[in-house]
């Protein structure tokens, strides 16, 4: 029985698409799992992964979008009438501030788990990484609009003993 997802890869602006080969190449490296997936190119993005366990589709549908470094790739479960031309995308790649955020939590891990609150993670701003401007740390977040959207998120800080 074979098990499929779908998925879209979008491109980082300005970078050169990868071969299908190369892209999965990528993925089984992320993926880890046990067998190998099939991977076809439906174009304009679009992909169609098989899987031969239901095991190994659902460690991969759980790590939702993932960031290839080369462009971001969304997986949504496959139909059996899949038309890439109908398909609606509520994503969008957005830069956020992260305002009134004192330096000592400007670690990459605490600002991708504060910018996950909002979406996935994709790439720290070199300002704010290298500490050069500290107004408010900036961060390039895959967001989905149709998800509920927060204006402000709160940060605690717990104590450590």
């Amino acid at each position: 029985m074979q098990e499929e997802l779908c998925g879209r890869l979008v491109w980082n602006k300005g970078d050169k698409p990868y071969t299908t080969k190369d892209i999965q190449q990528r993925l089984q490296k992320q993926w880890k799992t046990t067998r190998s997936c099939t991977m076809l190119s439906l174009s304009k993005g679009y992909y169609e992964f098989s899987f031969t366990t239901e095991i190994d589709l659902h460690v991969v549908w759980e790590m939702g979008t993932i960031n290839l470094k080369l462009g971001v790739l969304r997986l949504f479960e496959w139909k059996k009438d899949f038309n890439m031309h109908k398909q609606r995308n509520t994503h969008a790649q957005v830069r956020i501030r992260l305002m009134e955020l004192p330096l000592k939590y400007w670690m990459e891990r605490t600002l991708r788990e504060i910018a996950s609150a909002v979406g996935t993670p994709l790439f720290i701003d070199k300002a704010t990484s290298k500490h050069i401007f500290g107004h408010y740390a900036r961060e390039l977040v895959d967001m989905d609009f149709s998800k509920k959207l927060f204006n402000e998120i709160m940060v605690e800080r717990g104590l450590f003993f």
